[in-house]
């Protein structure tokens, strides 16, 4: 049998998030992903194999032929919700450097592509450093422990820079994902794949504009630089940002 499996996902996200600086060192943060995602799979098969001439069947063989199966569903809701905590240690140094600390609760549905259904913890560190109040290279390098089965932890990095140019912010940064272990968790029929231990590595490019003084807006694209794992073409994102002062 020959079997070709045509798979799309698509996943439209709109994540509300709020940060609140404690300290002039400390701020906290809020995340809730709200997603819609869709799944459509179209699979054809043929019996027999034709690219396999010693597996060929009598002429008018009832099971030789071709069969196509298709089918499709999408589903709201939320995703993980994200609790993030960022303190800076140096600043106006050599390097500033901060640290963060990431709890990711599993209130999304993994069933839906809308949740990893484990609690990860999320440490980081953070590097840049600004220079001549225009270039500011940075590198990050964290880690997403799975706190269900920590040999499934993932490293996770980034490396770029930004480049500002009046109200304009160029972004090109580096970055990827490094799992640990190999999947243990096979992927039932009818797919007829198996997703092994995965390293990626995307390009993250993008600009912002500042609008106001506290106002921002971001258009990005991230595009996979490897094929490893299941992989989109690109992924576009539009951000807009504002910072206020409380009154009291």
């Amino acid at each position: 049998m020959r079997v070709v499996a045509d798979l799309g996902i698509d996943a439209h996200i709109v994540t509300p998030s709020l940060t609140y600086g404690v300290t002039r060192d400390l701020d906290v943060n809020l995340t809730l992903p709200i997603l819609r995602t869709a799944l459509d799979v179209d699979t054809r098969s043929q019996i027999p194999d034709p690219r396999l001439p010693s597996f060929a069947l009598p002429a008018g063989s009832p099971i030789a032929g071709t069969q196509r199966i298709a089918a499709s569903d999408s589903a709201a809701g939320v995703g993980d919700l994200l609790l993030r905590a960022k303190y800076l240690l140096l600043r106006e140094h050599a390097v500033d450097v901060a640290t963060l600390l990431g709890l990711s609760m599993p209130t999304g549905d993994p069933d839906n592509f809308q949740g990893t259904g484990t609690t990860r913890v999320q440490p980081a560190l953070v590097l840049s450093r600004v220079f001549g109040d225009r270039f500011e290279p940075l590198l990050n390098v964290g880690v997403d422990i799975n706190a269900d089965d920590v040999s499934r932890s993932i490293v996770r990095w980034a490396v770029g820079t930004t480049a500002q140019l009046g109200p304009l912010t160029g972004v090109l940064v580096f970055l990827g994902p490094h799992e640990l272990a190999r999947q243990s968790d096979r992927i039932e029929p009818p797919f007829f794949f198996q997703i092994e231990r995965n390293d990626q590595y995307d390009a993250a490019i993008g600009l912002r504009w500042r609008f106001a003084d506290s106002g921002f807006v971001s258009a990005n694209a991230l595009v996979p630089l490897n094929e490893q794992g299941l992989r989109p073409d690109v992924i576009p994102t539009v951000e807009v940002e504002y910072a206020f002062s409380a009154p009291w």
